[in-house]
């Protein structure tokens, strides 16, 4: 899914990092209108400040079951 909203707005993979923020960019996609809520799972690579990110923005952030 990231990477068809990524394609879909004519963004590279890796954009520079001091030119958007991911503030800008989550607000920027027509796709995420209307999300309430991030399903993911309980991988060590989320960290506090990539769910803040998007509760921010007024995302419920849901995490799967442990296995």
């Amino acid at each position: 899914m990231v990477w068809q909203i990524l394609k879909d707005n004519n963004l590279d993979p890796a954009p520079k990092r001091s030119e958007v923020t991911w503030t800008e960019f989550l607000r920027s996609p027509d796709q995420l209108a209307g999300s309430r809520a991030l399903v993911r799972d309980r991988g060590s690579q989320f960290i506090d400040a990539f769910d803040e990110t998007f509760r921010t923005e007024g995302f419920q952030i849901l995490r799967t079951p442990v296995r």
